[in-house]
């Protein structure tokens, strides 16, 4: 074919471009205004050459990603320059979803790869664009990123004032939080303050270290932390509610500190002064040189009882007892209602622990040596509710020449407030001081809605006294019930400078309206200079009742008698004795009248055993009911064989019966035991 002309622009100073075999455009050299026959068809030297072609870039499909990273993703690409000398370069058009220094091209000839690693959800278009010295070319494709965020769902948690808690991976904040597209989530470990001003040590984990501000209870702090997975973060909060209060003692600290688990203060003054009411003490430590004033509500435990808070064990017990003592007073000083458990109080100017205005007071796990004033002193002196005091597992020692802490155990609750006693002495081991436990009840307590006092003296060891191992003293029109049980009370132990009385005494001082019942089981009682069980009505002016049940006890070694029960004055005492064993006692059980008017004894005595026997003796005034069958319902001048029928003997033998008379007629009036009550 040959040359064609082509008119390359219309008008004047138009241009004829020429057309070549393979295509290509020429300048024909001719102008559009020239004459014809003019025109110079040979080729000119300058003519225009060929325009340059731009690169070919082969084709890349659109890319979704989970925000896992995607290449590499080959391409081709082609030019007339060779393959080597072409630049390729790579954009983004969002550079939060891919910057792009995360694009990376790699190759050198005609096969390129590109990887894309995302930052971000969301699309960019890629533009890959070829240059070759002379030409751009362009090559766009879509890049998606569908990646979920992760969730930090908030989390709550419950922990105690002043105390550092460590939270594992398991229950940490991680554990609740999730992320939709199965990406694995990490915490950003971090040192976090939180709102209240407490301190978080947080690891990728989700565990965490949290240690409240000073002093914070019933209160919620609060702190936030970042979960990320891998490619995108979220915040989450966590809720800590503190609703108890623990002020941390330790003598043996290097430095005082403010009173949190890591940096206890050393004293209890510093912590008097910096608690409240209703929180907790923990002393761990030795020696204290200064007791304690304790404020309504608060607990005081040491650390042989470890300390548990919620039902949440916080620390161990530990075998070191830490030791009060206080040179000028009281080791404890109890309000309205405290807890004392776990210490040591030895060699204190005054009390052991002292209260005198309780509601409640509850003492476990103490051991107290050589008070200069009572071991512990309880009571209130007009109480408008319950008064709830229970002592228990502890141990109370004075010195033998018993001129320190007269008594290991003094209550005293009385007053016409309308409100009762509760006294719990259970476990406990006491000797030398006089009196072991001391238990007082007056006025009208026992007598309201919440019914009567109820004193309860159980499971102790009671021994080496110059006095009374227990005494009960119900006062006024009190009401009251009485359980004396499974306690070992043992007057003298090898101690020769010792003059016990009585084992047990409950002296009833009750006015006419005074009500007291009295349980006494399972008691053993030796070695007291009088009797080793002493029931009576005590004073002048009295007039209560006694309702009693001794049953299943051992009196044994005693001065005089195993048992000795008398009213006195207007005093009534309803007495069932039974399945006792007395032995070796100085005097044969007796059961008397003391001097007065009206007082009254009914008695049923069975199934005991007395080596000395019984006597009964009676005053010309008062009545004597004796409970039996022979004769029922008739008066005698002795027990007509009563005594026996019950079971009763003198060392496996009928029992020998003394009937002591003051003037005559001296009649015992024979009675149906089911009428004699029982507590």
């Amino acid at each position: 074919m040959g040359a064609v002309l082509v008119l390359s622009a219309c008008g004047e100073g138009a241009t004829i471009m020429g057309e070549t075999p393979d295509g290509s455009v020429v300048d024909a050299g001719i102008e559009a205004d020239g004459p014809l026959a003019d025109a110079d068809t040979t080729p000119d030297a300058a003519v225009d050459a060929a325009p340059n072609a731009a690169a070919t870039i082969s084709n890349i499909d659109d890319q979704t990603t989970q925000f896992e990273p995607v290449g590499p993703i080959p391409f081709q690409v082609s030019d007339e320059t060779a393959p080597s000398a072409l630049v390729v370069t790579a954009s983004s058009s969002d550079q939060t979803v891919l910057p792009d220094s995360s694009i990376l091209l790699e190759g050198t000839e005609s096969l390129r790869t590109i990887t894309l690693t995302p930052q971000a959800s969301g699309s960019t278009t890629i533009t890959i664009t070829v240059n070759d010295g002379t030409t751009n070319a362009f090559r766009n494709f879509l890049f998606t990123v569908t990646n979920v965020d992760p969730t930090a769902a908030a989390d709550s948690y419950t922990t105690v004032g002043n105390t550092v808690i460590e939270v594992a991976a398991a229950e940490g904040v991680l554990a609740n939080d999730i992320d939709d597209d199965g990406d694995a989530i990490v915490a950003i470990a971090d040192s976090i303050v939180s709102s209240g001003g407490g301190s978080v040590t947080l690891s990728a984990d989700g565990s965490f270290l949290y240690l409240p501000p000073v002093g914070l209870r019933d209160s919620v702090d609060t702190f936030d932390y970042l979960v990320t997975d891998g490619f995108a973060s979220s915040t989450g909060t966590a809720s800590i509610t503190i609703s108890d209060l623990v002020w941390y003692v330790d003598s043996t600290a290097p430095v005082t500190g403010d009173g949190r688990s890591t940096l206890p203060v050393q004293t209890l003054p510093e912590a008097e002064a910096a608690s409240g009411e209703n929180d907790i003490i923990f002393v761990a430590g030795e020696t204290y040189a200064a007791g304690i004033s304790l404020k309504d509500g608060q607990v005081l435990t040491g650390a042989p009882k470890g300390l548990t808070v919620a039902g949440v064990e916080l620390i161990a017990p530990s075998a070191i007892r830490p030791t009060i003592t206080d040179p000028v007073g009281d080791a404890i000083a109890l309000s309205s209602a405290n807890e004392v458990r776990g210490v040591a109080i030895e060699n204190t100017a005054g009390d052991g622990i002292r209260g005198n205005a309780v509601t409640r007071a509850i003492i476990d796990d103490v051991t107290i040596l050589n008070t200069g004033g009572q071991g512990i002193d309880l009571g209130n002196t007009n109480p408008s509710e319950p008064v709830v005091i229970e002592i228990t597992n502890s141990s109370i020692i004075g010195i033998s020449d018993f001129s320190n802490t007269p008594f290991g155990i003094d209550i005293q609750v009385g007053g016409n407030g309308g409100g009762n006693a509760q006294i719990l002495v259970d476990n406990n081991s006491i000797r030398l001081v006089p009196v072991g436990v001391f238990l007082a009840v007056g006025g009208t307590t026992g007598t309201g809605v919440d019914g009567a006092n109820r004193l309860t003296v159980s499971n102790n060891t009671i021994s080496d006294f110059d006095d009374d191992g227990v005494q009960i003293e119900p006062d006024d029109t009190a009401a009251s019930a009485i359980a004396i049980s499974n306690n070992t009370i043992d007057g003298i132990d090898l101690l020769a400078t010792a003059t016990p009385a009585r084992g047990v005494d409950v002296r009833v001082r009750t006015t006419i309206g005074g009500a007291t019942t009295l349980t006494m089981q399972g008691n053993t009682i030796s070695d007291s200079g009088l009797a080793c069980a002493n029931l009576i009505g005590s004073g002048s002016n009295n007039g209560g009742d006694l309702t009693a049940l001794v049953q299943g006890n051992s009196f044994s070694t005693c001065g005089q008698e195993g048992i000795l029960i008398s009213p006195d004055d207007a005093v009534q005492i309803f007495a069932t004795v039974d399945n006792n064993t007395m032995v070796g006692n100085g005097a044969p059980s007796t059961f008397e009248f003391s001097t007065g008017t009206t007082h009254r004894l009914d008695l049923h005595l069975l199934n005991n055993d007395d080596d000395q026997g019984f006597q009964l003796e009676r005053s010309a005034v008062g009545v004597l009911n004796l409970a039996g069958s022979l004769g029922l319902g008739s008066s005698f001048d002795d027990d007509n064989g009563n005594i026996a029928n019950n079971g009763n003997t003198t060392a496996t033998a009928a029992p020998v019966v003394s009937v002591v008379n003051e003037a005559t007629p001296l009649q015992i009036n024979i009675i149906d035991p089911v009428t004699i009550p029982t507590p």
